[in-house]
């Protein structure tokens, strides 16, 4: 099988979306199948793509905006590589109509994987696009919220196929030497600290986290609360105001101290693992968080908001570590609760990792997505050598 896959642009900044795709296709590519990426624009995953793609073309769109670019549209459509029992495989609904048009005008699958939140509503105004997502083969959502949500769109449900995120677990580990880990980031053994690991808009709530951290330094001294993740400044004011907000938030609220902003973080592992407890605060449907899986795989437990994916993450006991979307106080009652494991339940680290290696593997989510495209490529195969033979 040979997978042609699309991205917008393959930049580690831009989130588990990016980062998802490029798993998938090195994984596939391990497995002995094909790879080759559209792109739009260049990113700092690009390289890695080169390492192991049989092409790598970049094209200036994936739909037609106006009827000067059709042209340029038909150029890149043309630039895409003829290869044998291929799948289009799509990063994202709204770039999928280039990916009908090749994959209609070469008989393959196209198979389309959601990793963000499904649109409230489609925009029937938009023919390219509503002709594309009906021509869509199978669906790959990342939790079944979002499969949920499709359906009542008026998709079929046998055409969504749920597979979780999945994570490595040969990366995301356990510290070997906690107490050295500790000393290297200049943090005290005996220090409680909070992480976040993600982008900076308002949308992950970022400053609930802020002002629930807050309320718990009012009876505890002795925590940290570390931020990681660059800020999304829209080019509006209201972005620019949200950032600068945020900056201020902990100073506003005598924490300053306490509080690091670190930027984007290239090693999340390192952060996972010299954190006590990390937090994802959203509060819009996160479809199926990574930094949930990571960081449980390196056995620090997550306080995450019930909503979205998340709920479908953190099941069985780690449902007590839910709170209300948007809820300072529940967000500091959840984090209270839990702030001294270490202490009072020291096996929760390896029931957190033991959960992630039953149920989110990369290996599982890989097998599953393998799955789908194989089945659609067989079936088309099946149905092409009936006509034939007709």
């Amino acid at each position: 099988m040979h997978i042609i896959a699309l991205a917008s642009e393959p930049n580690s900044s831009k989130g588990g979306q990016e980062r998802s795709l490029l798993d998938v296709c090195r994984s596939l590519h391990q497995r002995g199948h094909g790879v080759s990426l559209l792109y739009l624009k260049e990113g700092d995953l690009l390289e890695q793509y080169r390492e192991f793609c049989t092409h790598v073309v970049q094209v200036h769109a994936y739909k037609v905006l106006r009827k000067k670019d059709l042209f340029r549209f038909i150029q890149d459509y043309l630039s895409v590589p003829k290869v044998k029992d291929a799948v289009v495989y799509s990063n994202q609904y709204y770039d999928c109509v280039m990916g009908y048009a090749l994959a209609r005008s070469r008989n393959i699958p196209l198979i389309c994987h959601i990793r963000t939140p499904a649109p409230k509503q489609l925009d029937r105004s938009d023919w390219q696009q509503s002709i594309s997502l009906n021509g869509i083969d199978q669906f790959i959502t990342v939790s079944g919220q979002i499969k949920t949500d499709l359906i009542k769109l008026g998709f079929q449900e046998d055409r969504i196929n749920v597979v979780h995120n999945g994570t490595n677990i040969e990366r995301f580990k356990p510290a070997e030497n906690f107490a050295q880990l500790r000393a290297e980031w200049e943090i005290p053994l005996d220090a409680k600290v909070f992480s976040y690991v993600g982008r900076l808009d308002q949308v992950k709530g970022v400053e609930c986290l802020i002002k629930a951290f807050s309320l718990l330094f009012q009876q505890t001294r002795n925590v940290k609360l570390l931020i990681a993740g660059e800020p999304v400044v829209q080019k509006n004011s209201q972005g620019q105001d949200y950032w600068r907000s945020l900056q201020h938030l902990p100073k506003d609220l005598g924490i300053e101290d306490q509080v690091s902003f670190l930027g984007q973080v290239s090693n999340t592992v390192s952060l996972y693992q010299v954190s006590d407890i990390s937090v994802l605060p959203s509060i819009y449907a996160e479809p199926f968080a990574r930094s949930v899986i990571e960081s449980m795989a390196c056995g620090t437990p997550v306080v995450g908001s019930r909503t979205g994916g998340t709920p479908e993450a953190l099941t069985g006991e780690f449902e007590a570590m839910l709170f209300e979307p948007n809820n300072e106080q529940d967000l500091f009652k959840k984090m209270d609760q839990v702030l001294n494991w270490r202490a009072n339940d020291p096996t929760l680290g390896n029931r957190c990792r033991e959960h992630i290696v039953k149920n989110f593997t990369l290996e599982q989510a890989i097998n599953q997505i393998e799955a789908v495209m194989l089945r659609e490529v067989s079936k088309l195969s099946k149905t092409v050598n009936s006509r034939k033979s007709a």
